[in-house]
């Protein structure tokens, strides 16, 4: 059987920082909210609070925009668990095998 999803880009509603638990809470269009720790997000890793939590929306929510940091992160990739570069991306992967 063969599925076709038509497939929209996923965009932000809204996007929020909560300082207590250091994460980045992120509501969809589509109502979906999802919550990433700042921890393994490659562009703050040298970032500090006041500088992660200033954020917004560009595109219409298709991106997140931190001016402080002058960097953007694209809502799709978020969502798809892509937090950095493929060798960040490598370090969480080592990082995760070894608390196992």
């Amino acid at each position: 059987m063969e599925v076709n999803i038509n497939r929209t880009p996923l965009k932000a509603r809204h996007v929020s920082f909560d300082k207590k638990s250091k994460t980045l809470k992120v509501e969809l269009t589509n109502d979906v909210v999802f919550l990433v720790p700042t921890r393994v997000i490659q562009i703050f890793d040298s970032a500090n609070l006041e500088e992660i939590k200033n954020v917004e929306l560009l595109l219409d929510g298709l991106y997140l925009h931190w001016p402080c940091l002058d960097e953007d992160l694209k809502v799709q990739s978020l969502v798809e668990g892509i937090f950095g570069m493929a060798q960040w991306m490598e370090s969480l992967k080592n990082r995760r095998d070894r608390a196992i």
